[in-house]
């Protein structure tokens, strides 16, 4: 099976063609493990937002400082709606730590004052 990945691990942007283990049309070789890894198990991070109480804004933005698993994306989704963090928040906050289990934490990456 013939599967086009594209890179987005430098400015390359390579375009990569993967069939039958074989990866052809990467420049480096840190696009050759990313295209191996997304045929093996695709992971990505994500940005997000999570409410605050008590702030001067009503919603902080977060991310996790690990890339997960692509089909977990909508299980952490479920799980940030339901938290709630009390201002002050400071950039650099763990809001959550190793969330669904996953190793990866939910980090603040904003300063929301409290009022």
């Amino acid at each position: 099976m013939r599967k086009m990945i594209s890179c987005i691990l430098c400015p390359n942007g390579c375009e990569m063609e993967a069939q039958d283990g074989i990866i052809r049309g990467n420049l480096c070789k840190r696009g050759e493990e990313y295209a191996k890894s997304e045929l093996i198990s695709p992971k990505r991070t994500i940005s997000t937002l999570v409410r605050v109480v008590g702030g001067e804004r009503e919603v902080v933005p977060v991310r996790v400082d690990l890339p997960i698993p692509i089909e977990k994306i909508g299980e952490l989704t479920d799980r940030v709606r339901r938290i709630k963090v009390q201002a002050p928040v400071k950039s650099g906050d763990v809001v959550e730590s190793n969330i669904l289990g996953l190793g990866a934490s939910l980090i603040a990456i904003e300063n929301i004052e409290a009022i």
